[in-house]
């Protein structure tokens, strides 16, 4: 036996070898895990929300989704400091309501055209025809 080694099964080198395993061990579930997490990010992406920013921080494209609910809004700047957007959205039928879907399109936060339709109803179109001043940019 080497010099320093004590045979006793509790020394400092069998506590040390124990905890040089439990580290390997850790580092090969770790690394199991990390392959494992690969190979679902392949095939497919799961979130509540994503999105797709300018470099500025402005949100672009945003998809999201909850319990009963889920969009897609695309946003492009307007003159002045507000924006336009167009939203595509499902909704799941709660307390007796119909599933509904639709589309709509909006500018400076109001809605200003829309495609509703509720499950087993026919659908809505609408859109606004007249603004307060239509020579202003959005807000």
């Amino acid at each position: 036996m080497p010099d320093g080694l004590d045979p006793t099964p509790d020394s400092t080198h069998d506590h040390l070898r124990a905890r040089l395993t439990a580290l390997e061990d850790g580092v090969a579930e770790v690394r199991s895990q990390l392959g494992r997490l690969r190979r679902q990010l392949g095939e497919e992406v799961l979130t509540r929300r994503l999105v797709v920013a300018e470099a500025d921080g402005f949100e672009r494209v945003v998809l999201e989704g909850n319990t009963s609910f889920g969009a897609v809004t695309v946003r492009a700047r307007s003159a002045g400091s507000g924006t336009v957007a167009v939203d595509l959205f499902a909704a799941d039928g709660r307390d007796g309501e119909p599933a509904h879907i639709g589309v709509a399109l909006i500018d400076a936060g109001d809605v200003v055209a829309a495609v509703d339709a509720l499950s087993g109803r026919p659908a809505l179109v609408w859109a606004q025809v007249e603004r307060p001043d239509p020579q202003a940019p959005s807000r």
